[in-house]
This record gives structure tokens, C-alpha cells and sequence, in this order.
């Protein structure tokens, strides 16, 4: 037997197999060429490395897939979270009664271990959660500002949703705002109706200014009125037009003045020269 066979029988019992050199595009080497192939001239499938194979020739729980799995994320890390995203929004009522489903049957399943000391410790938590928002409501805010401004459209798009299914809900809540602001901004809002009333019958008005001058005379405890001269407390101020808008008057810091409210009721539409109000209204004018 010559040394040719005797190697050939080796490797066939050692489980060698013969690569067929036509199906790789690999040209035999001359005889006396020992140059070795380039890495680029050999095809992807002999390849046959872990590092190379796909992730479906991978067992999920073999390393390769999970060294090749953390790779993958940390490549595509914006890609994976713009899709968890796109799917917590489109599924969000099933993963919420998920959520709730899954929570209802680990209450049932631990309802057995509500024991004192168990509820003690719950208790203990509930107060210590309390406590670390307390002390973080600022970081918190900041970052809640931060993930609103980055997550504007998810966010406009839960709004949406939330008032669609709560109407009742949101027009409470509008009643409520309006109110808060009409006793927050009185002033303004006298100065805005009447510059409404004013601006249909087409007068000059100044409602910055006046509101401003509203604020002054609120902040005094008491004022005098501008006709009978009488002191009153700051809470039952009104304000009337000297030169009255239907006469031809104009909404500003000019023609306004503080009075009584039994002054600004008997004067009405008139103009001092037609309301006679006794000794005080002389010395007014």
C-alpha cells in the first residue's frame, strides 16, 4: 500500500468529505504553484463559521444567537424603538387589558398571602414611593418636559384618544378652567367684554391699559368715587365711562373712572350734564 492510499483511508475514517472544487469556483493549483487563495476569491457559503451564519441556522438559546442578538440591538437601537413604539400605539387597548388581566390574576393568586405583616410592608412602600416622589418632583417634571417635547406626536395622539373616549370628562374640565380663570383675571375680563361690546359699534379702546389700570386700583383697600366722593371698599369697585360709548366715548384710560355701584347704576347712558346728582357731581366736575 503505497503512503497516497494509506492518507486517504485516514481522512475517509476520520469523517473527512471531498469538497468538489467545481461547485466552490475554485481553480485547482498547478503543479508546483503553492501560492494559498485569497480569502476574497473563496464563495460566502463555504464559509460555514458561527460567526458568519445566519440567525435561522442559530438555536435561540445557543451563545452564538445571543452574542449575534446583542449586536443586532445595539445597531439598531433607534430602529427597534421607533417599532415598539409603532406597536404600543396601534395595540394600546389590548396590551392595557393585558396589563390588567395579568395584574387581576397575581392579585387572585396572592390574595392567600395577605397577611399583617404582608400589608404592613405594602403600606411601608406605598409611604417610601411617596416620599421619593415628593423629593424627586422636580427631576421628575423636568424629565416628563423633556420626554413630551421629544414624543410630541405620541403625545398629542394619546390626548386625542383620551378626549374621544371621555367627553363628559373634558368638558368638566373646560367649565372648570374657565371658571379658574374668570375669578383668577377679573379685571381682564371685564376689559375684554366690554372692548367686545365697544368693538361692534366701532370705538377707539385701549384694553391693555386699562386692565393694567384695573390692577393698580386693586391693589389699594379701599378707592373714592369719582362722583360722590365717597370711600368704599376696593371689592365693590366698578367701572364706568365718563363720556358714555353710545354718546360717543372711547374705551380708554381717559374716559374711565372708578365709581360706586349706585352712582354707575343711576348715571347709565348719561352724560354728567344730563344727571343730576346733587352737590357732589358739581364739585366732580
Amino acid at each position: 500500500m503505497t503512503h497516497s492510499n494509506s492518507l486517504a483511508i485516514l481522512l475517509v475514517l476520520s469523517g473527512f468529505r471531498p469538497v468538489n472544487t467545481e461547485q466552490l469556483n475554485i481553480s485547482p493549483t498547478v503543479a508546483g504553484d503553492h501560492s494559498p487563495v485569497a480569502a476574497s476569491e473563496l464563495p460566502r457559503s463555504a464559509d460555514l463559521s458561527p460567526k458568519k451564519r445566519p440567525p435561522s441556522q442559530m438555536p435561540y438559546t445557543s451563545p452564538e444567537y445571543k452574542a449575534w442578538y446583542k449586536q443586532y440591538r445595539a445597531k439598531n437601537k433607534e430602529h427597534i424603538r421607533t417599532v415598539r413604539q409603532n406597536y404600543a400605539i396601534a395595540n394600546r387597548q389590548r396590551l392595557l387589558e393585558s396589563r390588567r388581566v395579568s395584574e387581576r390574576k397575581r392579585w387572585h393568586r396572592n390574595k392567600a398571602l395577605l397577611t399583617p405583616k404582608f400589608l404592613a410592608k405594602r403600606l411601608w412602600k406605598q409611604q417610601y414611593d411617596a416620599h421619593y416622589r415628593a423629593s424627586k418632583r422636580e427631576q421628575k417634571r423636568l424629565t416628563d418636559k423633556r420626554w413630551r417635547q421629544a414624543n410630541k406626536i405620541r403625545v398629542k395622539a394619546n390626548n386625542q384618544r383620551w378626549r374621544d373616549a371621555h367627553p363628559d370628562n373634558v368638558q368638566r374640565y373646560l367649565r372648570r378652567a374657565n371658571r379658574k380663570y374668570l375669578n383668577d383675571h377679573p379685571e381682564l375680563v371685564a376689559s375684554r367684554r366690554q372692548a367686545r361690546r365697544i368693538k361692534m359699534r366701532g370705538v377707539r379702546s385701549d384694553v391693555a391699559a386699562i386692565a393694567s389700570q384695573l390692577r393698580h386700583w386693586k391693589t389699594k383697600p379701599s378707592f373714592k368715587c369719582h362722583y360722590c366722593l365717597k370711600r368704599f371698599p376696593i371689592k365693590l369697585l366698578t367701572i364706568d365711562h365718563i363720556v358714555p360709548i353710545a354718546k360717543g366715548g372711547t374705551h380708554t384710560t381717559n374716559n374711565i373712572c372708578a365709581s360706586c355701584k349706585s352712582c354707575n347704576c343711576t348715571k347709565q347712558v348719561r352724560c354728567l350734564g344730563e344727571w343730576s346728582h346733587g352737590p357732589q357731581q358739581l364739585l366732580a366736575l
